[in-house]
């Protein structure tokens, strides 16, 4: 791990960072400490850092940044082991600096604390001059000897004044550091302080740190950013990184971090240091990958700046399997280039680089007096790489085709897209480059502005950005169904088309405009071609397939119950009151979305294929897996309800009544109890997404049962909903598992279920074992179709399988051998005389397996 630790000064962080070293078996390094040991052996580093401390002031930038860099460089294991850092970097410049070194932390714990609570704690601190043992009254008191509380003394950073100068110092300081490292930074509040409760705060703080980054597979981002030099490639990396969470990957911080960690090629890059691109191309080629293939780039996507260049370079990237999804080449001219180039200038102490056409109004003389110009950026430098550089575009475009305008697909082809430059790196440099993407989001991600709401939620809780998206989106539908409702019922027209246009809005809100034309499209082919035939207007079309209360997540409406509402026939000529059940499916929903949020930290697929899983006991990894099943499924059962809600405030839900009771089920598309309290999987999977699986069940079970089978119409149908989602191998481990494991079930059910159900068995005591085991092995199975479903690509997938052992395949796998292969079911048969089952029990329980097997597409 690479992990600093901000806090205030004195708020007792020390013990915590020491902790985490521990536990991580990582270096700790404190500057703190760094400082202290030199002012002891009075270097000239501590002569210097000296006056400062004594006054309570930060030591200067250039002094402490040395200080890092040679820590770093003498200690060879930082790079195999990692770092804990304290107490740096404590301004903005630092932490440039800390970046310009190639240091690129994986974690960032910003410790919250209120001034009051350090300076109480503080001002009651004693020091032991002869032991140096720091003891607090409440939190650490001193041993209770005469002699030793008579020498007991404050230390000067501890009285409130200087408490308080210091305090103020980090306060002014934290935000420009906190924004430097936006993308992999998390924030805890104690407004108590962290003293006397050091456990629970460690307890969270590992959470975090052991928390895999979600993983957005369905659209993993591999953006390449190229260009000729000065174009502003490091300008728009920069601001995919900071707004979007990528990894930015340069061949120029490759090398930094290479000679920072004192690697084995750290001696044959360090001649390339200010010329990157002339480093041999198989040496940094290999670099790359390794970079790449790291996991943050695989969690989180990636964008690579200034590298392929050539289509001999694109070509080696793809034989090591690194394939972009996009390539953004930024057109400048080279007069642009030139005078961008000329203008730039490096800090000699921190590395930092400025531009004199665009300098910060607070940058201070000294500063400015060690700016400097690097050699690669003369004026004979510079044409000489635009001279090199000049032929790029046209091979990069030769290999990977330039984007088709509106493409919003995956390949590995056509991805590249030329944008205009030449406003990047002035003032308006964002809404320069990112009006060239204003709805394009197939590919890569959404690179227009995203909403602060959603980065806010995201930062805070952890949660996908999508996930909080689209639950935004089935809130919106809410006042969009209000509005709904005070359209005529008469107006007939007038609500298909609202309908239509609501779809429309919520659908482009989250989804390119290129996609709801496509959809627009195909509905329009359909309609107007000899497939089927309708009867009715196009508006009334048209609204069915855009029914805004169930269009993003369903459910998925018969057009027979569309007419019914709509026309206001049947039951739902008269609606009762929707209040009651509208709330209830709304508390629902808001409760899944709730603990789907709080608990996703800690409990998600993605940490079940890592290193540190395998560390645990296997009793662990099997109950950590069904819990991760759980906050999984409760996104799905979140969606479905607030949909179900829209379709019970419009009304449409009402089914009338049975029983004197009103039911509101024609918009259920999940059953989350009988789902959770399933005794086999045909009850589990006829209760999830039910009006999919009816639509499965007659468009493709029913027309497969008769002629072949239940169980190759069983796997053909749950093939069928593996395409249906997609390409990911994933999804289809997850769907032929179901298939499998569905067949096995009904052997059971078939075979042993008699020994218990029936009144007269002698095992009919025991039923509720049967019964508890059948609720057992159906939850763990669907908990790994599940994980396949979740984690999508088959390396990651078999991973996970082998931290489980494979149970639910292999149980799976050992039911249908044993019943279809050996027999086994001709085994039991022969108990059923001696057990007291009568013939009618077993014709009754065979009668039921048919009927229910038509059920379990």
């Amino acid at each position: 791990p690479s992990i600093l630790i901000i806090a205030p000064p004195n708020s007792g962080h020390t013990s915590l960072c020491e902790a985490i070293s521990r536990h991580y078996d990582a270096i700790y390094i404190s500057t703190g400490q760094l400082l202290r040991t030199a002012v002891e052996r009075q270097t000239s580093v501590g002569l210097q850092a000296r006056s400062y401390m004594e006054k309570g002031q930060y030591v200067p930038d250039v002094l402490i940044t040395g200080m890092i860099a040679n820590r770093f460089q003498q200690d060879p294991e930082i790079a195999e082991r990692g770092f804990v850092m304290d107490g740096y970097p404590r301004t903005k410049e630092q932490a440039f600096a800390f970046q310009k070194k190639g240091i690129l932390p994986t974690h960032i714990i910003v410790l919250d604390i209120p001034d009051e609570t350090i300076v109480s704690h503080s001002i009651a601190t004693r020091i032991d001059p002869v032991t140096g043992h720091l003891y607090h009254p409440v939190f650490n008191p001193a041993p209770k000897s005469a002699i030793v509380e008579a020498r007991l003394i404050q230390r000067t950073i501890d009285t409130e004044s200087v408490v308080r100068q210091r305090l103020a110092l980090y306060r002014k300081n934290i935000p420009g550091v906190m924004a430097s490292f936006k993308h992999v930074l998390r924030r805890f509040r104690y407004p108590r302080g962290i003293h006397g409760h050091q456990e629970d705060v460690l307890k969270e703080i590992f959470g975090f740190l052991e928390l895999k980054v979600m993983s957005r597979a369905p659209r993993s981002f591999r953006i390449v950013v190229a260009g000729l030099p000065g174009s502003g490639k490091t300008s728009v990396a920069r601001m995919l990184q900071i707004k979007h969470g990528f990894v930015h990957v340069s061949p120029n911080n490759i090398i930094k971090e290479e000679i920072s960690s004192n690697s084995d090629n750290a001696s044959i890059l360090l001649p390339f240091l200010d010329y990157p691109e002339n480093v041999p191309e198989t040496t940094m080629l290999n670099l790359i990958v390794k970079r790449l293939n790291r996991e943050d780039c695989r969690d989180r996507g990636w964008v690579l700046e200034n590298f392929p260049l050539s289509k001999l370079q694109a070509e080696a990237m793809k034989a090591k399997g690194i394939i972009p999804n996009r390539l953004i080449w930024l057109n400048c001219s080279t007069e642009t280039c030139i005078e961008r180039i000329k203008d730039r200038r490096i800090d000699i102490d921190s590395g930092i680089e400025y531009n004199l056409a665009h300098m910060p109004e607070d940058i201070s003389q000294k500063v400015l007096k060690n700016l400097v110009l690097r050699p690669s950026d003369t004026e004979t430098q510079i044409k000489e790489r635009l001279h090199r550089a000049v032929n790029a575009k046209s091979e990069l475009e030769s290999f990977y085709c330039l984007r088709a305008p509106g493409f919003t697909g995956q390949s590995e082809f056509g991805i590249m897209q030329c944008v205009d430059g030449e406003g990047i790196g002035e003032n308006g440099k964002r809404t320069v480059f990112e009006s060239h993407f204003p709805k394009d989001r197939g590919n890569v991600t959404q690179l227009e502005d995203m909403d602060d709401f959603f980065d806010f939620v995201h930062n805070k809780l952890q949660v996908p950005i999508d996930t909080i998206r689209g639950a935004f989106l089935l809130i919106a539908a809410y006042p969009l169904a209000l509005i709904f409702n005070l359209i005529p019922r008469a107006q007939i027209t007038i609500r298909h088309v609202f309908s239509i246009v609501c779809s429309a809005l919520l659908f482009c809100s989250m989804f390119p405009v290129a996609g709801f034309l496509q959809l627009l499209g195909q509905a329009m082919a359909i309609f107007s071609s000899d497939i089927v035939r309708f009867d009715h207007t196009a508006p009334m079309y048209f609204g069915f397939v855009f029914f805004f209360a169930g269009f993003l997540v369903g459910p998925a409406i018969e057009f027979r119950h569309y007419l019914m509402y709509i026309n206001s026939e049947g039951v739902l000529a008269k609606i009762p009151n929707v209040t009651i059940p509208t709330l209830k499916n709304v508390g629902i929903g808001f409760f899944f979305m709730a603990f789907f949020s709080l608990l996703l930290p800690y409990y998600n697929y993605q940490f079940c294929y890592s290193d540190k899983f395998l560390t645990f006991t296997y009793f662990r990894r099997f109950s950590y897996l069904q819990i991760a099943a759980l906050v999984s499924k409760s996104q799905y059962y979140s969606a479905w309800k607030l949909s179900e809600g829209t379709c019970t405030l419009i009304g449409f839900s009402y089914s009338g009544k049975q029983n004197g009771q009103e039911t509101w089920d024609r918009g259920s598309n999940v059953d989350i109890t009988r789902v959770e309290l399933a005794e086999n999987a045909r009850e589990a999977t006829s209760n999830w997404n039910k009006n999919t699986q009816s639509w499965l069940r007659r468009c493709v079970y029913e027309r497969l049962y008769l002629s072949h089978g239940s169980g190759v119409a069983t796997i053909v149908t749950y093939t069928t909903s593996a395409f249906w989602h997609g390409f990911y191998p994933g999804y289809y481990i997850c769907f032929i598992l179901g298939a499998l494991g569905n067949m096995a079930a009904r052997d059971i059910r078939r075979n042993v279920r008699p020994l218990f159900a029936s009144p007269t068995s002698k095992l009919h005591q025991y039923k509720f074992v049967y019964d508890f085991l059948g609720w057992f092995t159906t939850l763990s199975m669907i908990s790994m179709m599940g994980a396949a479903f979740q984690v999508l690509t088959l390396e990651n997938s078999i991973k996970l399988y082998n931290a489980v052992l494979w149970y639910s395949p292999v149980t799976t796998m050992g039911a249908l051998v044993a019943f279809r292969v050996l027999s086994f079911g001709r085994v039991l048969k022969l108990s059923h005389k001696f057990l007291g089952i009568p013939i009618e029990s077993l014709k009754k329980n065979e009668e039921d397996v048919k009927s229910g097997s038509k059920k379990e597409s």
